[in-house]
């Protein structure tokens, strides 16, 4: 289980770059390293931000340009659907409300 070629955090943030998120708004992240079990684990931060939601504007890879998905609990959304309409309204009041206070 894993991956065998681990990928540099600089290939991570070029590749972020390179994927079209809508309004060029890249979510920023950090790269951890974890061990467990005696195995060294990259996790994937995404840092809080008051630009969410964050979706892409360009078909990527089988993921549709303007749905928004989300991971609730251990659930992610479907490629083949959307989040749903209470969680894109939370998304969107948040970038609202984040983006008045400043």
């Amino acid at each position: 289980m894993g991956v065998a070629e681990w990928k540099k955090s600089n290939e991570i943030y070029d590749w972020m770059k390179s994927v079209a998120f809508a309004g060029d708004n890249v979510p920023k992240i950090e790269l951890k390293k974890v061990f467990y079990k005696y195995k060294k684990l990259d996790v994937l931060v995404i840092k809080q931000s008051c630009s969410v939601p964050f979706y892409i504007d360009k078909n990527y890879m089988g993921v549709n340009p303007f749905q928004i998905y989300t991971r609730v609990g251990d659930t992610n959304t479907p490629k083949n659907t959307q989040a749903s309409y209470a969680d894109v309204e939370r998304l969107w009041g948040y970038h609202r409300s984040r983006n008045n206070n400043q």
